[in-house]
């Protein structure tokens, strides 16, 4: 009778356990959760870098725009498509 008793016991300390186990690898403490948000924590890491990237980019053109006329001269005839005083536009990717 003690056999069985220590058996019992036995194999519900093991139940216990891995109920345990399985409750820390699945629930949202777990290192199923972990293992996500080191994912996330690196992607949310890597779109920083691009931001802070473009971030300087924007400040070196903003810099160039306010000491270099020319550049400024350059970006509004490209990106806006403005002309200089007497000078007519021909826009030959229009027609295409």
């Amino acid at each position: 009778m003690a056999s069985d008793s220590k058996k019992f016991f036995t194999f519900l300390g093991i139940l216990v356990v891995a109920l345990l186990l399985f409750w820390h690898l699945f629930s949202s403490y777990g290192l199923l959760s972990y293992f996500h948000l080191k994912r996330e924590l690196a992607e949310l890491q890597t779109a920083n870098d691009q931001l802070q990237e473009q971030n300087r980019q924007l400040l070196h053109d903003l810099k160039r725009f306010e000491k270099d006329d020319e550049y400024f001269s350059e970006i509004a005839r490209k990106q806006h498509g403005m002309i200089k005083k007497n000078e007519i536009l021909f826009d030959f990717d229009k027609h295409r």
